[in-house]
């Protein structure tokens, strides 16, 4: 197991893709700044394959772990990076056989698995970069939380892509520097409508001023 700074594993969080599937470069670590872990993927579907596509970047990924092989190989079928990997279809399964050779793990199954695999990473010395929503109820959140205090030299961290990106930090330190004066209100917009049924039709348009903000509008 690779030697990691808490420091160095937030700083590498801000290395976000915008593309909504990746997390970010979560585990730059190691003996030095340049060095690579070995992660294992849990979870290779739409948002597990984007995340281990961009760890592929910087980092070794070295197994992908999914109980659904037509689900996964549809997903990574156009990633490059991902092709040739060894796919485990039991993540402890997983670990009895290269277990020794895993420095961390990312989890991106749906949310009722996040403590059970969390856990069983974070005994096994791994450190865990889980996707939200961190567990299916508050309770597994409480003790996962209590489980990562018991175990000091692994680092932990769920994945939050919008307040994880260069994006949020630099917004942040617009309104702690007061740069942009004195904020009243503030609007944030999604462009895709989860909880309606009519399609809204988005166009964008780029402000090409000092500060490059994104203005949405929504027609419907």
């Amino acid at each position: 197991m690779k030697s990691i700074q808490r420091r160095d594993f937030l700083k590498g969080t801000l290395a976000a893709s915008a593309v909504g599937v990746a997390p970010f470069n979560i585990l730059k670590a190691g003996p030095s700044p340049n060095s690579k872990l070995n992660i294992a993927c849990i979870g290779v579907g739409s948002q597990g394959s984007g995340n281990a596509d961009y760890l592929t970047r910087s980092n070794n990924v070295i197994a992908l772990c999914d109980v659904d092989k037509a689900w996964h190989r549809q997903k990574i079928a156009g990633k490059k990076s991902l092709q040739n990997i060894k796919l485990w279809t039991d993540y402890r399964v997983m670990f009895d056989k290269i277990g020794k050779d895993i420095d961390a793990v990312l989890i991106a199954t749906p949310e009722h698995s996040h403590y059970a695999i969390s856990v069983y990473a974070i005994r096994n010395g791994k450190h865990v970069y889980c996707q939200k929503p961190l567990c299916h109820t508050v309770n597994e959140v409480r003790l996962l939380t209590e489980e990562s205090k018991k175990h000091k030299n692994v680092v932990t961290q769920m994945g939050h892509q919008g307040h994880s990106g260069l994006s949020s930090a630099m917004l942040r330190d617009w309104g702690q520097a007061g740069s942009v004066g004195p904020i009243r209100e503030v609007h944030a917009v999604c462009e895709i409508l989860f909880w309606r049924d009519v399609t809204a039709c988005i166009t964008m348009t780029y402000l090409s001023d000092s500060i490059g903000a994104f203005v949405y509008f929504i027609e419907r």
